[in-house]
């Protein structure tokens, strides 16, 4: 008996895109579903559980990023890793915003691309699908924070960036929004809201070699983009800023009352220290920056 082909979802508007993806995956080895006209494409990802899903994003169409949105904030597809194609570069750049988006593609592209992104993103999952389950009952107040910055994760990374493009030394190397930019910022705080939902410990966490790979290649490349590790922390803090009143406009939902919001609140805080200090110790043990750095005050 064959080995069961991996199932890739296609959610596409143009018709003639549609059909070359579908062309392309399924010369390759895919098992290929598409969206039938007037379906809705979160039922279709739940039923069908693809590995991975592809996703065109348009200009100006916020329905395009209701999907994303809804695809991350579902249990049945949370897990399931997002690749999304536009003709746009800021809407590409705008799309790493969202934990799910583990690759993105600016079309025109060619049939390689296609091809190596979905296998990049089947090897590279979101968080969801990375961290261990829940031990023990996890606390309604947690699993209840944890579902509204899910919902808002993409604007929280987004607000995270607009607030580093006020800093001179970021804005100097990007003059706009880009891939760059952005990195695994998303990923990182995706592992920090599944944890949180999980009631997870900071360590089970970050020890998780996929989450862990992602902070190193997210400190390394600011590192190769000029980044000092001053202002790699300080992007930290503002992440943590911006995940702390996203959490404050949110309290007084149902299951979030203020005292249980400071419980949250506390325990969000032990996990951006637990990434802080894995971000020194990177810096710190990394062959000529800290000789770099002593030469350089």
């Amino acid at each position: 008996m064959s080995p069961r082909r991996p199932t890739v979802l296609i959610i596409e508007h143009d018709p003639d895109l549609r059909e070359l993806e579908e062309l392309v995956l399924s010369g390759v080895g895919y098992r290929v579903v598409t969206v039938p006209a007037g379906a809705d494409p979160l039922r279709v990802a739940t039923r069908t559980r693809p590995r991975a899903i592809v996703v065109g994003i348009r200009e100006r169409e916020p329905a395009d990023w209701q999907i994303v949105d809804r695809l991350l904030t579902t249990p049945a597809t949370s897990s399931i890793p997002v690749v999304v194609t536009s003709t746009a570069e800021r809407m590409i750049a705008e799309a790493q915003a969202a934990p799910n988006v583990r690759q993105t593609i600016i079309a025109p592209y060619d049939i390689e691309a296609l091809e190596k992104s979905v296998a990049a993103a089947i090897g590279s999952p979101p968080a969801a699908a990375l961290l261990p389950r829940a031990t023990q009952p996890v606390p309604g107040a947690f699993v209840a924070a944890a579902d509204a910055l899910s919902r808002r994760a993409r604007v929280t990374i987004l607000a995270t960036l607009h607030d580093l493009l006020q800093i001179e030394e970021f804005r100097a190397r990007f003059p706009e929004l880009t891939r760059g930019l952005s990195n695994n910022l998303a990923q990182i705080l995706g592992a920090i809201i599944e944890g949180l939902r999980r009631g997870l410990s900071p360590d089970q966490v970050f020890t998780v070699p996929k989450i862990l790979q992602a902070i190193k290649e997210h400190d390394q490349l600011r590192h190769e983009q000029g980044i000092p590790v001053a202002l790699v922390l300080r992007e930290d803090q503002l992440l943590r800023a911006q995940t702390d009143r996203c959490l404050r406009d949110v309290i007084g939902q149902p299951g979030l009352d203020a005292l249980a919001a400071f419980d949250v609140s506390q325990q969000i805080n032990a996990y951006f220290d637990e990434l802080i200090r894995i971000v020194v110790s990177d810096y710190c043990s990394a062959p000529g920056r800290a000789t770099r750095r002593s030469g350089s005050a």
